[in-house]
């Protein structure tokens, strides 16, 4: 059974997972599962429910993983805390009105920021789109959703939060640069999802071709010391530039 994931995510690839699901190596040959790319989760909470090993989870954006973090050791105050927010944004009939308390939310979140206003806000947010500014110093900044639920309830899904909050005791989780992560390479199932190539999306970060072939590199060098890698993205006019870098790559 999906875990369905925990928030909206641009690139997410909840859509792709029927076409995943016959690309995926059977997990019972492997002990470790390893996302260094890890956005929205949804292939991992695809997966994680059939999965008896240890996962590592990475993202170089500190604040999502912070909001892992508080999933995985205090998932009732994350509730609590997003709950607030939204019912407080909500309260107000008109989406002129909600979206001004949005923003008086944002700014409140900026000065002093915490996990449960972030998802939240998140929740809130447009269209699963992180964007940061100026004024956020580097935090989360994405402009008002369409702001038309009813009550957090509808947004906020109390059952799910637990439900990733349980998986991801087995989970390692760290915030950095995914070449960074440490986990037993022999014998790991690596999904690399990075930005894609030529995307519209950046998430607040530059992410060129010389950033592709870095990751290709880490992709070979997993596969030298006995991991099986897997990675995702994306043609640009229908150029060779991944199959020249990875001759000997199975190609789906």
């Amino acid at each position: 059974m999906t875990l369905q994931p925990l928030y909206m995510w641009a690139g997410g690839k909840t859509r792709l997972l029927k076409h995943y699901r016959s690309v995926f190596p059977s997990l019972e040959n492997y002990r470790t599962y390893v996302e260094p790319f890890f956005g929205g989760g949804a292939v991992y909470g695809s997966i994680v429910d059939t999965f008896n090993g240890v996962s590592f989870i990475n993202d170089s954006n500190t604040e999502l993983v912070g909001v892992l973090e508080a999933l995985k050791t205090s998932p009732d105050r994350l509730v609590e805390e997003s709950c607030a927010l939204i019912d407080r944004v909500l309260t107000y009939r008109t989406k002129l009105d909600r979206k001004a308390a949005y923003y008086q939310e944002l700014h409140a979140y900026w000065d002093e920021p915490t996990a449960g206003k972030l998802y939240g806000l998140m929740k809130l947010g447009f269209n699963g789109i992180w964007q940061t500014n100026r004024k956020s110093n580097g935090l989360f900044a994405t402009p008002a959703g369409l702001l038309n639920r009813d009550s957090s309830a509808d947004l906020v899904k109390a059952g799910l939060v637990k439900a990733w909050s349980a998986v991801l005791q087995n989970t390692q989780l760290s915030a950095g640069d995914y070449r960074d992560v440490v986990f037993p390479t022999k014998g790991a199932l690596v999904y690399l999802d990075p930005p894609y190539r030529g995307s519209f999306t950046t998430y607040s970060t530059g992410f060129g071709d010389d950033d592709q072939r870095e990751v290709v590199e880490f992709m070979k060098e997993c596969v030298s010391q006995g991991a099986t890698v897997l990675l995702a993205n994306r043609h640009v006019d229908d150029d060779m530039f991944f199959e020249s870098l990875l001759p000997d790559a199975e190609f789906h």
